[in-house]
């Protein structure tokens, strides 16, 4: 929220929910009375993500909503790509037709003969393993050197994507923007972010 406020917008409501709230009507309320070009969602999980995004657009809320991952999970958009429709979301940008992308999916659909619901996130976390496994052996296991390896890596060829890291120990991606439309995330624009 400091870079969006830092770069000159205003956040005119920050509401914050409970695991396992079911209505959220009250927050659609107070939605509604305010005048917001954007809504930000963004749940732990898709369920409670989309009775919110159902509840603003049973308000009448024409405002723009985004979302992070969580509502671009392939099953949340079969299932509720009609409350969905017109969610604007962003992911880590995959492109399944990279060599180690495809031996990800592959392994996947063998072990467990489907598709990944979030191959993005599914390959970070795969890539995430090897990583640290090729740190730990390349520093003698030492916990420091662990770290400058990684802060130091150039462009490791990962499943998600050739991943670096920031002066913070982020990953730098690039991210795909994707619309929900027709209950199917489509992507509009990429975006990689500056450090």
């Amino acid at each position: 929220m400091q870079n969006f406020t830092a770069s000159g917008g205003t956040v005119l409501l920050d509401e914050v929910f409970e695991t396992g709230t079911t209505d959220f009507s009250t927050i659609a309320a107070k939605a509604k009375n305010l005048s917001l070009d954007v809504i930000y969602v963004l749940p732990q999980s898709s369920t409670p993500g989309v009775m919110l995004v159902k509840a603003l657009k049973d308000q009448g809320i024409q405002a723009k909503l985004l979302t992070a991952e969580v509502l671009l999970i392939r099953d949340a958009i079969q299932e509720q790509g009609g409350i969905l429709e017109g969610v604007t979301g962003i992911e880590i940008l995959f492109d399944e037709s990279r060599p180690k992308a495809k031996h990800f999916l592959d392994l996947y659909n063998k072990e467990y003969n489907l598709e990944p619901t979030y191959p993005g996130f599914m390959a970070g976390m795969y890539d995430a393993i090897y990583l640290i496994k090729e740190a730990w052996e390349k520093s003698g296991g030492n916990p420091d050197e662990v770290a400058n390896y990684l802060y130091n890596l150039k462009d490791w060829d990962g499943a998600v994507g050739v991943l670096n890291f920031d002066s913070h120990g982020d990953p730098t991606m690039t991210y795909s923007i994707k619309l929900i439309s027709n209950f199917a995330a489509t992507q509009v624009d990429t975006f990689k972010p500056t450090q």
